[in-house]
């Protein structure tokens, strides 16, 4: 029995899904692999379906492409990837509204932190360099702030609340001039004056 001609552009739109949203060799690349090799060789198996050549020619070209190291950074020079995001810490003094101008000048935003995963990727691969005998004297500026309410905390540039959060202890106290938020090198956050001065991370969309 001849089996039915392969969805081309369906595999092709899958693998690439697969392979943009896990830069490097994955679990989920090798998966899709191994399954698209176990339809092919179940199909003509069990089935008895014939392959034509154009089809297996296809479906080894995907199944190699994806078990093949990808690029490991396809963010720009200094920026590192994660989850289709590219994120920076920029190191010097400048109080919030100057960091959020400097990131928005590079098509990116004071970033904004919305789950334990991407908090941890940002403690690993960000904040790795940075430390201090007092972590208080180099916390680094990110994109919450509750100027609105105070204590209503949302995320400046998408407007969305602040759903997750990794608080240090004790904060935050809701003072009325503490409208912002800033991290630790520990991955905690902080409420501060948006006049103070520190670095930032920039995080912008792919």
């Amino acid at each position: 029995m001849r089996a039915p001609k392969l969805n081309t552009l369906m595999l092709i739109i899958v693998a690439n899904h697969v392979i943009i949203t896990s830069p490097v060799v994955s679990t989920n690349r090798v998966l899709l692999a191994i399954g698209l090799a176990g339809a092919s060789l179940y199909s003509s198996r069990i089935l008895d379906y014939y392959w034509s050549p154009e089809d297996l020619g296809l479906l080894t070209f995907i199944i190699v492409l994806l078990l093949l190291p990808a690029k490991q950074n396809i963010c720009d020079p200094g920026w590192k990837y994660f989850r289709g995001h590219c994120y920076i810490r920029v190191e010097g003094l400048f109080n919030q509204p100057t960091a959020q101008a400097a990131c928005n000048a590079e098509g990116a935003y004071l970033t904004e932190i919305t789950d334990a995963e991407e908090n941890q990727f940002i403690l690993e691969n960000i904040l790795n360099t940075v430390s201090c005998s007092n972590i208080y004297d180099c916390t680094t500026w990110i994109g919450g702030n509750d100027k609105a309410t105070n204590g209503v905390y949302i995320w400046e540039t998408s407007g969305l609340p602040v759903t997750y959060t990794n608080w240090i202890p004790g904060n935050p106290n809701n003072e009325v001039i503490k409208d912002c938020m800033d991290i630790f090198y520990t991955g905690l956050w902080n409420d501060r004056p948006c006049t103070r001065q520190e670095g930032y991370i920039c995080e912008k969309n792919l």
